[in-house]
C-alpha cells in the first residue's frame, strides 16, 4: 500500500490490507503481479527472466531497478474495457473506454536527504464512452476519472508526505501528508477495490461511493494517520469539498466548504486467518442538492421544480473482509480469498443515494496451478434518495438500484491481465428493463 492509499482512502477506512513499509517506494499498481509471479515461479515452473518480470518493456536493460534504488519509482499503465447491453436496459448498445496512468513515487530520503519524506506524482488520460443501461452508478470503475466522458489528460495526484516513528516498533509511526489526492485509484482492499484495473469494474465495489458526495474523487487538502503494527488504526483528513478533477484548484482552496473525514480499523483474526472492520464517517460544509452530479453517480435527469441547496451533508460507512484461505508469507502482504462487505448510510436531502449496502467473495489462488489470477463475486443494494425520487417525478420515475457482478481476472504474463466480466444490473430508472452487462478489460503494465 501506498502512503497516499494509506492516508486517504484509509481515512474513509476501506484500507484493507496490512501496508508494507511505508516509503516512497512501495508497492506500485504493478508490484503485486511481481510478487504473485514470484509464487508461481516459486511453485515449479521455470520461465525466461522477461516473462516473469512484471513490466512490458522488462527492467530497461537495469535502470528501472537503478533508479528505484536511488529513490525514484516510475510506473505506467495502459487499461482498456469493451462492455455492451445484451439485453434489459433501455435499448442494445455497446461501449469501448479506457486509461493510461502513470505513477511517480520519489523517496526524498534517498534522492535529498529528507528522512521519512516522499512526494507521488500520478496523470491520468481517460479515452472512450460509459455503457449506461438506466443506471445511476456507472458500470466502469477506471473509466470515471478524471471526467466520466471524453478524451482528458489529468494530473490527478500530487501531494507530499511525511513518516514519524512512534516508540521502538518499526512498524508503529504517525503519517502526515498535503497536497493533490486521487482517491479511487489508490483504495487497496484484498478481495475488492483496484479502481476497475484489477478486480470488480463496478464502482459500488471499489469504494465506498456514498462518501464520493463529501468528498470529491480528485481533491486537495491534508491528512493524518495513525498506524499500528504496519495497518491505519485512527485516520483523519480534511479536504476542499470542491473537486479539481483537471485544474489544480489552489486558487479558489475551501471557498464553497470543506471537508472532514475519520474512521478507525481493527484488525481481527478468526480461525487463525485475517480480517478487519472498519468505521468512518464523513461531514461538509458545502451546500448541495441531491441534483448536483459527482463522478460515482450519473443522475438521469433535473428535478420538476427550482431545489434550494442545502449547506451540510454527511455519511457514516461500517466495512469489513476476513479471509477464508489465507497464505501468509513474512514481509508480504497476504493472499488468498475471502468474503467483504459493507454498509453505508448518507443525508438523502444532499446525497443521491440513501444507503448502499454490499456483499461478496473474491480474492485470488482459487486453482493452485493459478496462483496469479483473481476472481470475484458480489451483489449491492443502491438506495436512491427518496428526496431525488419525488423532485425528479413526473418527468422521471426512478426506484432503487441493485447490482451483481462476477469476474475472473487471467494473469497472462505478470504484466498483461485479461479479465471476463459480467454485471446483471436492476437499473434504478423504471423505464429500464434487467440489464445484462458482459464486458472485458485488458490491462498491460509498462
Amino acid at each position: 500500500m501506498t502512503i497516499d492509499a494509506l492516508l486517504y482512502f484509509g481515512s474513509l477506512s476501506i484500507a484493507g490490507q496490512t501496508p508494507t513499509p511505508l516509503t516512497s517506494a512501495s508497492p506500485s499498481p504493478t508490484t503485486e503481479s511481481a510478487q504473485d509471479s514470484a509464487e508461481e515461479g516459486a511453485s515449479g515452473s521455470k520461465r525466461p527472466d522477461y516473462w516473469s518480470n512484471p513490466f512490458l518493456f522488462g527492467d530497461w536493460g537495469g535502470r528501472r531497478s537503478r533508479l528505484i534504488e536511488k529513490g525514484v519509482d516510475l510506473n505506467f499503465r495502459l487499461t482498456q474495457g469493451f462492455q455492451g447491453v445484451a439485453a434489459g436496459g433501455l435499448f442494445r448498445t455497446s461501449s469501448y473506454a479506457g486509461k493510461f496512468d502513470t505513477h511517480f513515487k520519489f523517496d526524498m530520503s534517498k534522492l535529498a536527504g529528507w528522512k521519512g519524506v516522499s512526494v507521488q506524482l500520478t496523470t491520468e488520460t481517460r479515452f472512450g464512452k460509459l455503457v449506461n443501461a438506466g443506471n445511476v452508478v456507472p458500470v466502469a470503475t477506471h473509466a470515471i476519472s478524471p471526467l466520466k466522458s471524453g478524451t482528458v489528460f489529468s494530473i490527478t495526484a500530487f501531494n507530499v508526505s511525511k513518516t514519524f516513528p512512534v516508540g521502538s516498533k518499526k512498524k508503529d509511526l504517525v503519517v502526515v501528508g498535503a497536497g493533490r489526492f486521487i482517491g479511487i485509484d489508490t483504495v487497496s482492499d484484498p478481495f475488492s477495490s483496484g479502481a476497475g484495473h484489477t478486480m470488480f469494474m463496478n464502482p459500488t465495489f471499489n469504494a465506498l461511493i456514498a462518501t464520493g458526495r463529501i468528498v470529491p474523487t480528485i481533491t486537495n487538502g491534508a491528512t493524518f494517520a495513525w498506524v499500528r503494527n504496519g495497518s491505519p488504526f485512527v485516520t483523519a483528513a480534511v479536504f476542499d469539498s470542491t473537486g479539481s478533477f483537471t485544474k489544480p484548484g489552489l486558487k479558489n482552496l475551501f471557498s464553497k466548504g470543506v471537508s472532514f473525514v475519520s474512521g478507525i480499523n481493527f484488525p481481527t483474526k478468526v480461525s487463525g486467518k485475517s480480517g478487519k472492520h472498519s468505521f468512518s464517517g464523513a461531514v461538509t460544509t458545502k451546500a448541495y442538492t441531491p441534483f448536483d452530479q459527482y463522478s460515482e453517480v450519473v443522475i438521469p435527469g433535473t428535478p420538476a421544480r427550482p431545489i434550494t441547496p442545502k449547506k451540510g451533508s454527511w455519511n457514516v460507512s461500517y466495512n469489513f473482509h476476513q479471509y477464508l484461505r489465507e497464505n501468509v508469507q513474512a514481509g508480504r502482504p497476504s493472499t488468498g480469498w475471502g468474503v467483504f462487505g459493507n454498509l453505508q448510510l448518507a443525508d438523502e436531502s444532499t446525497n443521491p443515494l440513501r444507503g448502499i449496502a454490499v456483499i461478496g467473495l473474491g480474492g485470488n489462488g482459487l486453482f493452485k496451478q493459478r496462483r496469479s489470477d483473481r476472481f470475484g463475486i458480489a451483489y449491492a443494494f443502491v438506495g436512491i434518495s427518496d428526496t431525488l425520487k419525488r423532485e425528479i417525478e413526473p418527468l422521471i420515475r426512478l426506484g432503487d438500484e441493485q447490482v451483481f457482478e462476477s469476474f475472473y481476472s487471467l494473469s497472462i504474463t505478470p504484466f498483461i491481465t485479461l479479465t471476463g466480466n459480467l454485471q446483471i444490473v436492476r437499473p434504478s430508472l423504471k423505464a429500464a428493463d434487467t440489464a445484462v452487462i458482459p464486458g472485458a478489460r485488458l490491462v498491460v503494465n509498462f
